[in-house]
């Protein structure tokens, strides 16, 4: 049997942080957790609500809670601001730490707080790391090496000429204070070094929304507005970038630092084949309906082009993998596809979650009674009341069983039986049905109250029809119609 471990994690309410914790908690581990304090929301909630937006069922916190700890500090404070009692606490019986707190700001003026962060916070692990004498797994970067296009090895670097911005230059520092102070005090550590982290291969999943996300947000809004002249976008064609789904590459990390083998290495868990940029264009024209042209430099000054963004729109490193490999020899050919398939995942998730700004606030209470959520009471109290009614007038014509799956941190269906036009039942959980229509939250509470059509839903890919696609777009036409004449707006909901 395993033996279980007390794991010590930074950055939990990251991308990173969350998905290494609800790794160690599913593999039985303990975990002591330092979160900060914010105004409104507790320590607990923050997690809690951090695990469910990245697929944690509700009805599973319970069973975790009593192996998590928390403690509430800085990490850039000295001790994180804990008194010495609690700093003591947090390091007795550690049996592994794992730094991935950062601050990720691109910009010259967030520097202070990206060293404060970043720097700062790395020399406080590194106090911990002498009291508890724990294994550290830092989390640094594969863009340390600054502005290159050089090939860049997995070992300690020298300084580079420059780097891009703050953010490369903490992480880069931070990483040195690694080295340097485990190899003086005799402290036993590990390098992971990701790349451009995106949504998880499965669900699409992510807390952040940034890299390419701000891109592919302003190519959906272009293709809502029917836009039929070239985007003209700042980028080489051969150039590459290294993206990678991020439920692989927590995956990675957490096996090599199973390894005994890992120590006093650095590994890169990046992409061994990138895509260029011309191949994520083709994808991103497919996806959105635009004409996307890349040229190096618009002389009109028309281009798109997120200023802290570019420098990475005209090339990279080649990130060596030898040490990633040598302990995960299937690495490469466990690489998930990234296809166009992959990408309209990605998308459809951050249109559900607009971007990052529907993301969970609240959490249903444990015990106790349970708000109903908005679409819970759509179908269990709205469509009940429209029981035998004819959904739209004159639609005799339309009988169908259908079902539709909605995705909010769990996943719940309903199945409609309309018969000649009439609603004849509505029911809860998975039950045979002729189409079915899946999508998320956000998606079905726009279409339910009236705000979007069902059939543009379909055609802008946040909505996947299965079964008989006949049949499910003529349930989509009268869906549109219903929705338009019936709107659902609760009139307790503030919206």
């Amino acid at each position: 049997m395993k033996r279980k471990k007390t794991i010590f994690i930074t950055g939990a309410t990251g991308l990173v942080g969350c998905l290494l914790t609800m790794k160690a908690l599913r593999e039985g581990h303990s975990v002591r957790l330092l979160v900060r304090t914010s105004q409104g929301q507790s320590s607990e909630e923050r997690i809690r609500l951090t695990l469910t937006m990245v697929g944690l069922p509700h009805d599973q916190w319970g069973q975790l809670r009593p192996d998590i700890e928390i403690y509430e500090g800085d990490i850039a404070e000295p001790q994180f601001g804990l008194s010495g009692d609690k700093w003591q606490q947090l390091a007795d019986g550690l049996s592994a730490t794992y730094h991935a707190a950062a601050f990720c700001g691109f910009q010259n003026h967030q520097a202070a707080q990206a060293r404060a962060v970043n720097i700062g916070g790395t020399r406080n692990i590194l106090n911990l790391a002498e009291l508890s004498r724990a294994h550290l797994f830092h989390m640094s970067s594969a863009y340390i090496a600054g502005d290159t296009e050089s090939r860049v090895f997995e070992r300690e670097l020298e300084t580079p000429p420059r780097w891009k911005n703050p953010y490369e230059e903490t992480k880069f520092l931070a990483e040195h204070h690694v080295h340097s102070h485990c190899r003086k005090n005799g402290l036993t550590y590990t390098v992971f070094r990701p790349a451009v982290l995106i949504g998880d291969s499965v669900h699409g999943r992510t807390i952040r929304f940034t890299s390419i996300y701000p891109y592919m947000k302003l190519f959906h809004q272009l293709s809502t507005r029917r836009k039929t002249s070239p985007v003209i976008l700042e980028a080489r064609p051969g150039a590459s970038l290294n993206i990678l789904p991020v439920d692989f590459a927590i995956g990675a990390i957490w096996d090599i630092s199973q390894c005994p083998e890992c120590e006093g290495r650095v590994f890169h868990i990046t992409n061994p084949s990138p895509l260029k940029f011309a191949e994520l264009i083709s994808i991103a024209e497919r996806l959105f309906g635009l004409r996307i042209e890349l040229v190096d430099q618009s002389p009109s000054g028309k281009a798109t082009s997120l200023s802290h963004y570019r420098p990475y729109m005209f090339g990279e490193p080649e990130f060596d993998v030898t040490n990633t490999r040598s302990l995960l020899r299937n690495y490469d050919a466990a690489f998930p596809e990234l296809n166009e398939s992959y990408f309209r995942k990605i998308l459809n998730y951050a249109v559900d979650q607009n971007w990052g700004k529907h993301q969970f606030t609240t959490l249903p209470q444990e015990g106790g009674e349970q708000a109903l959520t908005y679409t819970e009471r759509y179908f269990e109290e709205f469509l009940m009341g429209k029981l035998h009614e004819q959904l739209v007038k004159d639609l005799k014509s339309l009988s169908a069983v259908v079902s539709i799956t909605i995705h909010d941190g769990k996943t719940e269906t309903w199945v409609l039986e309309i018969a000649q036009g009439t609603l004849g039942s509505v029911s809860r959980g998975p039950a045979p049905s002729e189409c079915s229509f899946v999508m998320g939250a956000a998606t079905f509470e726009e279409i339910a109250r009236g705000r979007y059509q069902p059939q543009q839903a379909f055609f802008e890919g946040r909505v996947n029809i299965e079964g008989n696609m006949e049949k499910a777009l003529q349930v989509a036409t009268a869906l549109t119609e219903f929705c338009k004449s019936y709107p659902f707006e609760p009139k307790d909901d503030g919206k």
